[in-house]
C-alpha cells in the first residue's frame, strides 16, 4: 500500500492507493481500509512550521508556530534535537548523560529560500528542517535518507499530583527495510524490533536502555526517564512516547559502523567499566536458599567436588519483610556466613526487592516523607503477614531438600567432566 500526502489550504488531506487486487475484492477492502485510516488518524498531527531561526554557537534554535526547537551540534556525528512547548528550553539536571562540553566542531548552517528549509551539515551528517512542517530530516553527507521525525508534541497531564507532560515524536521510515536493534533487555524472544511494540520500564526479568540502532548506521538515543514505549506495529512509522517529560530530548547518532553508533552512546554516557574476572566465571543460583545453612551447605559441597564456581545468590526472602533489609533468624550469623563464603572463595550476591511494606522502619520513613506514590502505598496486610522468621520446615522435607542439592551439584560435576575429557 502506498501512501500520497496532499496538502489543500486550511486542512489536510491522507490519501491512499490501494492495489487493483484489494479493490477487486470488497471484503477485503472493507477489512483492511478502517484500519488504515485508524492507524494514519492516530498519527496524524497539524503541521507545526518555523516561525524564526536563530543561529547559536552551537547549533540553530527554531521558533516554531507552536513551541521551541534546538538543534545542537555535539560533534561531527551527534545532533542534540530538543523541544518544548515555550522558550525558553528549561534547564534540568540529567542522570543519563554525562558529557555536557562538547569539543567545537565544524559545521555549516543555511537557508534555502526556494525549498523552504533549514540546512544544518557537519562532516559526517546533514539534517534539514522545512519551514512549513517542521519535519526534520537526517541524511548522511552525501544526501543520502536515514529517517525523518515528522512531527512531535507535548500534551498537557497530571501524573500523580504533578502538572507534566505526555512526550510523543512520529519518525517516518516509510519504504525503508531497515532492522531495529538495541532497547536494553527484554524477554519476548525478539532480535530485530520492525514491526514490534516495546514498553521501555525497567521490570523483574526487563532492563530498559533507550537507545535504538538501525542497519542504517543509526542510532537514535530516547533521553527520558519516565515510563517510555518504541513502537513500531505500523512498520512504516515509529512512534516513540513517554508518560512524563518537560520537553522532547533526544540524540542521534551516526555510524555508519555500528560500532561507531555505541561509541558515540558512551560518549554520552560514559563508559562501562570491565567486571572482576570473578564476575565472568559460574555463578550458582537457585530458587531459593532458606537458611544461612543451605546456602553454606551448598558452597562446601562445590569446593569438596572441586567444580569451579565464583559466585552464589541469596535469592528473596532472606528478609523478615519486604523493604527491612535485615537478615531473618534463619541467618543467626550474616557476617560469619560471609566470612564463610570468603574463606571458600566465594563471592555473595543478595537479591533485594524495590518493595516496601508496612511495618518496617524503611516503610514508616518513606510514608512520612511522602515518597511513595499512590498505587505504591499498601492498602491490605503484608502477603506474609506471618513473617519470614520461621525455620524451614525440618525432617522429610529438609532432608529432601539437602538431597536434591547434593544430586544437583553432582549432576554438575558428571557434566563438567565428561565435557572436558
Amino acid at each position: 500500500m502506498q501512501r500520497r500526502f496532499a496538502q489543500t489550504p486550511g486542512r489536510h488531506r491522507l490519501r491512499f492507493r490501494l492495489p487493483s487486487t484489494i479493490l477487486r475484492r470488497p471484503a477485503l477492502l472493507a477489512i483492511l481500509l478502517p484500519a488504515s485510516l485508524a492507524a494514519a488518524q492516530s498519527q496524524w498531527e497539524p503541521l507545526n512550521p518555523v516561525t524564526g531561526v536563530q543561529q547559536q554557537s552551537d547549533g540553530v534554535l527554531l521558533t516554531m508556530q507552536a513551541g521551541v526547537l534546538r538543534l545542537q551540534v555535539c560533534s561531527d556525528s551527534i545532533i542534540r534535537v530538543t523541544y518544548a512547548t515555550v522558550p525558553p528550553l528549561p534547564s534540568r539536571p540529567d542522570y543519563v548523560v554525562i558529557k555536557s562540553d562538547w569539543a567545537p566542531v565544524k559545521w555549516t548552517f543555511g537557508i534555502n529560500a526556494d525549498a523552504g528549509t533549514v540546512i544544518l551539515a557537519t562532516n559526517a551528517l546533514k539534517v534539514t528542517v522545512a519551514r512549513s512542517t517542521g519535519v526534520i530530516a537526517f541524511s548522511d553527507a552525501s544526501g543520502a535518507r536515514l529517517v525523518e521525525e515528522d512531527s512531535r508534541k507535548l500534551t498537557p497531564e497530571r501524573v500523580n499530583g504533578d502538572r507534566t507532560y505526555r512526550a510523543e515524536s512520529f519518525l517516518n521510515i516509510y519504504g525503508s527495510p531497515e532492522a531495529l536493534y538495541g532497547l536494553g533487555q527484554h524477554q519476548a524472544g525478539v532480535w530485530n524490533y520492525r514491526g514490534e511494540s516495546v514498553e521501555l520500564a525497567q521490570e523483574n526479568t526487563n532492563i530498559a536502555v533507550p537507545l535504538l540502532v538501525s542497519s542504517k548506521g543509526y542510532g537514535l538515543f530516547w533521553n527520558n526517564t519516565s515510563r517510555s514505549r518504541f513502537d513500531n506495529r505500523f512498520e512504516h512509522s515509529l512512534y516513540i512516547t513517554s508518560e512524563v517529560a518537560d520537553t522532547i530530548d533526544y540524540y542521534f547518532i551516526y555510524g555508519p559502523e555500528l560500532d561507531k553508533v555505541i561509541a558515540g552512546y558512551r560518549e554520552l554516557t560514559g563508559e562501562a567499566p570491565m567486571f572482576g574476572r570473578w564476575a565472568y566465571g559460574f555463578w550458582q543460583c537457585k530458587n531459593r536458599y532458606k537458611s544461612q545453612d543451605e546456602i553454606l551447605a551448598a558452597a562446601h559441597q562445590y569446593r569438596e567436588l572441586h567444580i569451579p564456581v565464583d559466585n552464589i545468590v541469596q535469592d528473596w526472602f532472606w528478609w523478615n519483610r519486604k523493604g527491612e533489609h535485615v537478615f531473618n533468624s534463619n541467618y543467626p550469623d550474616p557476617k560469619g556466613m560471609v566470612d564463610d563464603l570468603h574463606r571458600n572463595h566465594f563471592h555473595l550476591m543478595i537479591s533485594v526487592w524495590p518493595f516496601f511494606e508496612p511495618p518496617s522502619a524503611a516503610y514508616d520513613e518513606m510514608d512520612r516523607r511522602g515518597w511513595f506514590i499512590a498505587k505504591t502505598l499498601y492498602s491490605k496486610p503484608p502477603y506474609h503477614a506471618q513473617g519470614m522468621a520461621r525455620r524451614h520446615e525440618r525432617g522429610s522435607a529438609r532432608l529432601l531438600l539437602a538431597v536434591d542439592e547434593r544430586c544437583a551439584v553432582q549432576d554438575r560435576h558428571r557434566r563438567l567432566v565428561a565435557r572436558h575429557r
